[in-house]
């Protein structure tokens, strides 16, 4: 066996280095991705739970609440909502019929990474006749 043989029977220094650093740049990729999808998980996560929360809290307007102008608020779970209630005026002003009212739903809540997020949900609702 020669010399020359012994040289090329291995991985050089150079081919080492560059074969690690791509798969530092690959590792690095995945892991911003995957953490990427996990922060995005967890953010449609919370937005789910606030969204059920105001709407919970727009049904139970004239059902478990009298549907009358007025401020509410509270917290479910974490999650702290504001209700607003108020009139909803038209050029007749006074119709027959039930009235209708304007009602909105600010929910905020404290996201996993710290954060602060809120939504708001507005409708119109008609009081019910007796």
């Amino acid at each position: 066996m020669n010399a020359r043989e012994d040289s090329e029977a291995g991985f050089t220094l150079v081919e080492t280095l560059i074969a690690l650093i791509v798969m530092i740049v690959v590792t690095t990729i995945l892991y911003r991705g995957f953490s990427g999808g996990l922060r995005a998980a967890s953010t449609a996560e919370g937005t789910e739970a606030a969204l059920l929360v105001g709407q919970s809290r727009l049904a139970a307007l004239g059902v478990e609440t009298p549907l009358a102008a007025g401020e509410q608020e509270g917290s479910e779970g974490g999650i702290q909502w504001h209700v607003a209630v108020r009139r909803y005026r038209t050029s007749d002003n006074e119709t027959a019929g039930p009235k209708a009212f304007w009602a909105t739903v600010t929910v905020t809540w404290r996201e996993k990474r710290g954060g602060r997020r809120s939504l708001h949900l507005t409708t119109l609702k008609l009081e019910r006749i007796q």
